[in-house]
C-alpha cells in the first residue's frame, strides 16, 4: 500500500473511529495490504470497537489470504472486548467458530513457538479441566464462546467484566482432551493459559 494512502486511512481511524469504518473498507477493497498495516489500523482505534474494524478489513482485503487474515484475527481478537457484540453490530455476516474451523481445516497455525510449547506439554490421553466465564444465559443455552482457561480463577474475572456488559453469571468446567484445542494463547503479564475450542 502506498504511504499517503496509508497515513490517509489512519488518520481517518484516529480522527472518526466507527464512523469511518464503512469507507475505510471502501478504501481498502482490492487493496493489498501487509500484516504491519493492518496491526496499525487496528490500534489506531479503541478496544470496544477493534474487532469490528477486523471484520471491516477482513471482508475488504483479507478474505482470500488466510494465513494473513488469521495472523490479524489473532491479534484482534486477543486486543478486543466484548467480542461477541462486537459481531453483532458488524454489517457482515460472521460466524467465529466457523472462521476458528476453517483455520484448523486448513492447518492455519495461530500460535507462536512458546504458545506450540505450552500446548506440547499439555497430557495426550488425559482429561484436561478449561473454564470458562459467562452469563447465566450463555449457560442456559449451552452455546459456549470459544475462548476457556485453564485455572477457574482466571475464568471468575469474566463473569462481571464490565466491557462483556455483564451483570453477574458462572463458571462452567469442561473436560477436555488435548486433541480437542485448536490453539494456546499466552495472555501476556497475567500467567492465563487460554484456550481455543469450537
Amino acid at each position: 500500500m502506498k504511504k499517503a494512502k496509508f497515513e490517509y486511512i489512519s488518520s481517518r481511524l484516529k480522527e472518526d473511529g466507527k464512523n469511518s469504518f464503512s469507507d475505510v473498507s471502501n478504501m481498502l477493497s482490492n487493496e493489498t495490504i501487509n500484516y504491519n498495516e493492518a496491526e496499525a489500523f487496528l490500534y489506531c482505534v479503541k478496544r470496544e470497537v477493534r474487532f469490528l474494524l477486523f471484520l471491516e478489513i477482513y471482508s475488504a482485503a483479507l478474505d482470500n489470504d488466510l494465513n494473513l487474515a488469521s495472523r490479524v484475527f489473532r491479534e484482534a481478537y486477543r486486543a478486543s472486548n466484548n467480542i461477541y457484540g462486537q459481531i453483532q453490530l458488524s454489517r457482515f455476516e460472521f460466524n467465529l467458530k466457523d472462521f476458528v474451523k476453517r483455520l484448523k481445516d486448513e492447518s492455519v497455525c495461530i500460535m507462536d513457538q512458546k504458545e506450540k510449547n505450552v500446548l506440547n506439554g499439555l497430557p495426550d490421553n488425559e482429561l484436561i479441566s478449561v473454564f470458562r466465564g459467562m452469563s447465566f444465559a450463555e449457560k442456559e443455552n449451552g452455546i459456549f464462546g470459544i475462548s476457556w482457561s485453564l485455572y477457574r480463577e482466571k475464568a471468575e474475572r469474566y463473569i462481571c467484566l464490565k466491557s462483556n456488559n455483564l451483570r453477574n453469571g458462572t463458571v462452567v468446567e469442561k473436560k477436555i482432551l488435548k486433541k480437542d484445542i485448536i490453539a494456546v494463547w499466552l495472555v501476556a503479564g497475567d500467567n492465563d493459559v487460554e484456550i481455543i475450542l469450537l
